[in-house]
């Protein structure tokens, strides 16, 4: 695909990844044969792996690597040296991924810039974006969701705090790659608001939002949000003003 449209003139750059770090982790055996390999990686003996881990404490030496089990179960998280550890080994995983893909696009096409709104800091499984942000994308991207309630207070400052994150990290400016047009259920902010909080991004330095999503999706659980277009195809109000956007800009 990349070398199918690398010389489009309507492409901007390539979105590597939908959102990597959300969704699940993985306790797979074959997550787990390479959980292994990535702890006799980093530790090579199994003492310097006991030593790191405290093993001695509660009788936690563990014989040899293929002993290793991941540190979770229903109840608990086990001690924080293994879980540390654990997570350590998911967030390297994705970061691979996504170099790989990086690498892929870029092979096929070189002279198009990279981005990906990804989820570093997604609670259930994200991973330590600040360890590799800055050999992974060319422009920093982020899905800005402020709430469609302007007097939301968390949600303004969630979605700010995010961009701040973002803006720490690049001398380039951010992308919104997914800019909130509508919720769950919920139509849209009152008239004006969207407007408001396109503007709002660009006083933190962002260059671009791009509405999520263009049209009401026709089908799937995100059928529940709202586009730019309605679910029959017609413009709604949001339309007028993302186009009262573009104007500005």
């Amino acid at each position: 695909m990349a070398l199918r449209y690398q010389d489009h003139p309507a492409l901007l750059s390539f979105g590597l990844c939908n959102e990597l770090g959300a969704g699940f982790l993985s306790f797979s055996d074959t997550a787990l044969k390479r959980y292994r390999e990535w702890a006799k990686d980093r530790y090579v003996t199994i003492q310097a792996l006991n030593h790191a881990w405290a093993g001695q404490r509660w009788s936690r030496k563990i014989g040899s690597f293929e002993d290793i089990d991941f540190p979770v179960d229903a109840d608990v998280k086990g001690s924080p040296e293994r879980y540390l550890d654990m997570r350590r080994f998911f967030s390297d995983e994705m970061i691979s991924y996504i170099r790989t893909l990086r690498d892929t696009v870029r092979c096929a096409a070189p002279k198009v810039p990279i981005s990906t709104n990804h989820w570093a800091e997604n609670p259930a499984a994200g991973f330590d974006y600040n360890k590799a942000y800055e050999s992974l994308v060319d422009f920093s991207g982020q899905g800005f969701y402020p709430g469609i309630n302007p007097e939301d207070e968390n949600g303004i400052i969630g979605a700010c705090f995010c961009m701040d994150h973002r803006m720490a990290e690049f001398t380039v400016p951010n992308w919104n790659l997914e800019f909130q047009t509508g919720s769950f259920g919920g139509y849209a902010a009152p008239r004006g608001a969207m407007r408001m909080y396109a503007f709002l991004t660009f006083a933190y330095g962002s260059q671009a939002v791009l509405a999520w999503t263009w049209r009401s999706m026709l089908g799937g659980e995100e059928q529940y949000l709202f586009g730019l277009l309605d679910h029959d195809g017609e413009p709604g109000f949001k339309y007028y003003e993302m186009k009262q956007i573009a104007a500005d800009v």
